[in-house]
């Protein structure tokens, strides 16, 4: 194919009629499912945390509803599956209405966190994913449009990390603590599955400090391609990312994962159409365009870092729990951050059930926000 297609589909509201016919006209555009009787398919949606979907932190139950609809269409055994930030229980099913549409659709869930696993290569890293995500036949790729304090953007390459169990998370992150060498394992894990229906659910989508503790943003579309990478460079346009600031999605076309964007066939609701005036980025995205030498040299001057607020922080203690580095610590008091261990990855905003981590930032930071 010398082209991706990415089809952008007007869908104000959470309304079972009208996210059915947005999904149709989705699956269509995209030339139908490339599924079988028999096969079972893999509903791989966003489920982040155990937080409500008006929330804006998941993908909405409608959507994973619909696409399971139109895989039993075609005769196809639909299940839902993920591994969510701190490995939940059951919980997060509920949590995120997903045993709901499970129970009224006959279909099974995985926590990912808890299943069997198979390893996979890429650029020479070892990984080892959900064995239900390797095995199964097709996958539906159903992320969430919102914004991230590391990566700047979670969509559709980033959804697919999901398919590594929840211990592996924070080990990667550990092991890859910036933000292009994070982005960079993040593309390994797409490369071993490459999904061929990617559809986004921008209906009501998360602006400012994503992926967890954000705010909800309407903004009534869906963005299908048969491409990840390409779906992420048209979602990145539409909320206000320049050319190639998000690292995934760079690295997707160096590595050959897609097409410049070119090569890119827009259908559907232009982007002028559908784009919101004044969409809040993560603050901090300028200090990104840095070069990395500038940077280490005016690192004392320029840098931002997880804050605790202390009076909404509950003490539950999911943030010291999930550290990839152990740099929080407790002690019967609000937790304390240990900056020379803190690599900035914000997994602790992501399990945050209270939304008390903001982001500090240097005065010269400021600046450049």
């Amino acid at each position: 194919m010398n082209h991706h297609l990415v089809r952008i589909i007007k869908c104000p509201a959470y309304q079972p009629s009208a996210v059915r016919s947005a999904m149709r006209e989705a699956v269509e555009a995209l030339g139908g499912l490339p599924v079988r009787p028999g096969d079972r398919v893999l509903l791989k949606p966003n489920l982040l945390t155990t937080k409500s979907p008006e929330r804006a932190v998941t993908t909405h139950p409608e959507i994973v509803a619909a696409a399971a609809e139109l895989v039993m269409d075609c005769g196809g055994k639909p299940f839902i599956g993920d591994s969510p930030s701190g490995s939940p229980g059951a919980g997060i099913f509920r949590a995120t209405g997903m045993k709901e549409i499970a129970d009224k659709l006959a279909m099974e869930t995985i926590n990912f966190s808890h299943s069997e696993m198979t390893d996979g290569e890429a650029r020479g890293n070892v990984y080892f994913f959900a064995r239900p995500a390797v095995e199964c036949e097709v996958i539906i790729n159903l992320p969430k449009l919102k914004t991230h304090s590391l990566t700047m953007f979670t969509g559709a390459v980033k959804n697919m990390y999901g398919c590594l169990p929840g211990f592996q998370k924070g080990n990667w992150h550990r092991r890859a603590p910036k933000n292009d060498q994070f982005s960079q394992v993040v593309v390994d894990v797409f490369s071993c599955f490459q999904p061929r229906i990617n559809i986004m659910d921008g209906i009501l989508a998360m602006e400012g400090e994503g992926p967890s503790n954000g705010n909800p943003r309407q903004l009534g579309i869906l963005i299908a391609s048969d491409n990840a990478p390409a779906l992420d460079r048209i979602a990145g346009e539409i909320i206000g990312f320049q050319q190639d600031e998000i690292l995934t999605t760079r690295y997707a076309e160096l590595r050959g994962l897609t097409l410049p964007r070119r090569d890119i066939q827009l259908s559907g609701a232009s982007i002028e159409e559908v784009k919101p005036a004044g969409f809040a980025l993560p603050k901090d995205r300028y200090m990104r365009m840095i070069p990395e030498l500038a940077h280490d040299i005016l690192g004392r001057f320029i840098w931002t870092r997880p804050q605790v607020n202390k009076m909404i922080c509950s003490q539950c203690g999911k943030c010291v729990a999930n550290c990839p580095v152990q740099a929080m610590s407790m002690n019967g008091a609000p937790p304390a951050i240990n900056y020379d261990l803190c690599i900035k990855c914000y997994c602790c905003d992501e399990v945050c059930p209270d939304g008390a981590i903001g982001k500090q930032m240097s005065w010269l930071a400021k600046k450049l926000s």
